[in-house]
This record gives structure tokens, sequence and C-alpha cells, in this order.
């Protein structure tokens, strides 16, 4: 059995910012079971536990929590010696799915016994990006934040380095653009390299070393000269010769950007449902299910195909959710025609199911096309529950409140 947990200066710091609850001040009796990895990035949050012993363990009876007044219980799993289980925290708690969710800005989580003793509690601090929280071996007296996430496998000798916050400008680039790459990367045993691979329509990677400059590594990929898809990631080797790479799925899928003189077809935002009460259901889930929804309206004489295309609730991130490819026959809009879309942050339900919501108390929505350049955007204030806002004829300039007419012409 090892030690107990050795909390460093900044964790010791990030504590004393926490109320003291009895949970804070109880005594760690470890059991070999542990709380061995935590990822909580704003996405699909999740901890991992680790049976360190040369024992099955049954977790059932069990208990992990951020809340001492709301304790979420493990099902009955058996997980094997030097095994993993892990579970989501989305707040839904069946299964593997707890009943909280974890703060992106760090805090304390605790792992129970069924005996009612604390077996483990871990402190993490804020993350982004690819980042998550871990110990390294398994099972390690201490956590560290690292640039690659392990979930549900050996989290490795030691974490790699934390590629964030990776810059690209311009963010939308034309055929006689250079582009300007820039990343924060740290680790605390230091960084052996950090190189900007490149390549474009698909030919060979070519790569630069990248430049520190005040925290922050730049490097530049130079003008295309033509139209093309530009495929880029970033490598970051530690001084342990082990290498992270943002995004954390490069090289395999890399970031990209289009260079693109298409015209941009003639498709406005036609009408929004941003307080969805009880007006309209979203027929790709369940039943009551009342999402906000966005209306796509094709003033054109011609279909277009959305796949490709963005959507956002933020201008200035106009590459928020990129309309799926997957199907053709749901993304296209005849002349004339309508294309609804849900925000309802529920991506697995379809092509037609946005990664963000609307704001009831008003924000931007905007469509972007493939290199992301802007279509249409509008900005609205405060809404009525069940009331939506729309163009008045279709297409035109006049907005107006109205009772919703999803899909069909407004009246």
């Amino acid at each position: 059995m090892r030690p107990l947990i050795r909390f460093n200066f900044f964790v010791f710091l990030l504590i004393s910012s926490f109320s003291c609850t009895r949970e804070d001040v109880k005594p760690v009796e470890e059991n070999g079971i542990y709380i061995n990895e935590i990822s909580a990035r704003g996405g699909e949050d999740w901890l991992e536990i680790y049976n360190d012993l040369n024992r099955d363990e049954n977790l059932g009876g069990y208990f992990i929590y951020d809340d001492p007044g709301l304790k979420f219980e493990l099902p009955d799993i058996n997980i094997p010696a030097k095994g993993f289980v892990v579970f989501v925290c989305d707040g839904v708690g069946v299964g593997y799915n707890t009943n909280f969710k974890l703060s992106s800005a760090g805090e304390v989580v605790f792992l129970e016994s069924p005996d009612g003793k604390l077996v483990d509690k871990v402190l993490f601090p804020a993350m982004s990006g690819s980042q998550s929280y871990a110990r390294f071996p398994d099972g390690a007296a201490e956590l560290f934040l690292t640039g690659e996430p392990t979930r549900g496998i050996s989290n490795g000798t030691g974490q790699v380095a934390t590629v964030r916050n990776a810059q690209r400008d311009p963010l939308i680039p034309s055929v006689s653009s250079q582009v300007n790459i820039s990343v924060e990367v740290t680790d605390p045993k230091g960084i052996k390299s950090v190189k900007l691979f490149f390549r474009f329509k698909g030919a060979p990677y070519q790569f630069v070393n990248m430049s520190l400059n005040a925290g922050v590594y730049t490097a530049s990929i130079p003008a295309a000269g033509t139209t093309g898809q530009m495929d880029y990631y970033i490598e970051a080797v530690n001084s342990l010769d082990l290498v992270s790479y943002q995004p954390s799925s490069a090289p395999a899928s890399p970031y990209f950007y289009l260079l693109n003189n298409d015209p941009l077809p003639a498709l406005v935002i036609n009408e929004y449902l941003a307080f969805n009460v009880g007006c309209c259901t979203d027929p790709g889930g369940t039943a009551g299910e009342f999402d906000d929804w966005i209306e796509i309206y094709n003033k054109g004489s011609v279909a277009v195909d959305l796949a490709g295309m963005h959507l956002s609730d933020s201008i200035a991130n106009p590459f928020k959710f990129r309309i799926p490819a997957t199907n053709s026959s749901l993304t296209t809009i005849p002349p004339g025609g309508y294309l609804v879309i849900y925000a309802d942050e529920q991506s697995t339900q379809g092509p037609l199911h946005a990664s963000f919501k609307l704001s009831q108390f008003g924000e931007q929505v905007g469509l972007f096309y493939k290199d992301g350049r802007t279509i249409d955007t509008r900005t609205f204030g405060s809404q009525e529950a069940d009331k939506s806002e729309g163009r008045k004829p279709d297409g035109s300039a006049t907005w107006t409140k109205m009772n919703p007419t999803r899909g069909t012409a407004n009246q």
C-alpha cells in the first residue's frame, strides 16, 4: 500500500479557497481503489476508477461525489485487478452516468467505500483543450495535468506535455494569406521541441519548428496560392521524449482550413425559437422534448446541400457546429424550401441537431460557409416563451415576433 496522497503547493492553495466541509477534513483511509484520472473540460466529463489490488473488487455500494449531500452510489460492477472503470459525469444518475457534473474550473471529488470510509479524494485544477488530470503511473501518490487523456486504459509512466489554446490568424484565410499559428505548451519536466506540421491537398506533411516568445509558441504556414484544403497540427515533445498533439486526434484527424472561392449560396436564417416551453416537440428526441430550433430558407433557384457548412451561436466562432455530410437527403434544401436544425446539444440524434443551445435572454446565431465565410447572421434580445422571431415575408429584411411556423411559410 502506498503512502497517503501528497498535495503540492498549488493544490494546497486551491484547497484553501474551498469552504471546509466535513468530508474535507475526514481522513483518507486508502484501500487500493483510486480515482485515477479526471477529465473536466466542459464537454463529456468523466472520471476513471482504478483497482490497484491483485484481486478483483466489486464496486457495488461505493460512492463517488463532489457534494456530500448528493452522493452517487456505484452499481454492481466488478473491476478486475489492475483494471479500470470509467463513469461519465453528466448528471443522469443511472448506471455508468453519475448524478453530478464536474466543474472545468476545478473542484474536489470523493470516493467512499461501502463501510463509509473515505478511501480517496482528488482536488483537480482547471482544465482546457485536451487535458486530463491523472496519476503517473496508475495508482501513484500524485496527479498531474497531462495533454493526452487515457480514458479506460493505463496512464503510462509519465505525463505528456499540455498543448492548448491553439490559434489561427487569419481565422478565415484567402489563397494569398500567410497563416500564423500560435499555441501554449507546458510541462513541469521541460519541453524538448514544438513543431508545426502542415500539408496541402493531401501531399506529404512538412514541418517547421515553432519559436517561443512570451510563453507562446508560433510559426507560419505559407500562402497556398490556390484553392484547396490545408491540414495542420502541432507536435510537442517533452524532456521524457513523450509526444503530445494538438488536436489530440492528430495526425489521423488534424486541424484544417479551406481555401475557397465558391459563390455563397442564397440562404438566410429565416426563423428561430429560443424559448421553447411547450410549442414544438423535437421529432428526433424523446416524447415531450421541447428544444430550440433554427430555420434556414433557400431564396435561390437551385437546391443547396448544407453539409460541411457551419452554424454557431457566436459570430466570433463560426466553426462551432459543422453540419455533417452523412445524409444529403436530410441536409439539402430545394429552391424556396426550408431546413430546421435543432439547437439542443444532442448531435448524436442526427445531422440536424446542433452542438449548442440558444439563450432565451438573447445572443447571436450565424450560418457560415464551409470555409467560414459569413452567409447570414442574426443578433436577438430577450425572448418570449413559445414565440419565435422570423422574416416576414420569408427571406425579407423585416423581422417580427410571431407564432412559430417551423418549416413552413412565415404567417
